[in-house]
């Protein structure tokens, strides 16, 4: 007699989103813009046009940026 044969577990492994909710209209449209050679970041949402720059660090995820630009709007620098 043959034994069973035990079926494998899948590993899943979260991946860091691309495009990030907007804090005011709660929309997923915000996106992060990368520009190196400028040293800026521009930190945008598609739906409401709320944006920022920041500057470019470079150990810095774009979820970085995006709390930044969160904590940005919820100090009250951004409308």
């Amino acid at each position: 007699m043959a034994r069973r044969r035990r079926r494998e577990a899948k590993v899943i492994r979260r991946v860091i989103p691309k495009i990030f909710t907007c804090p005011k209209c709660g929309i997923q449209a915000v996106s992060v813009i990368e520009d190196k050679a400028s040293g800026i970041v521009r930190v945008v949402c598609g739906n409401c046009g709320l944006a920022t720059n920041l500057e470019y660090v470079k150990n810095m995820e774009n979820v970085d940026y995006f709390n930044r630009f969160v904590d940005k709007y919820h100090s009250g620098e951004l409308s």
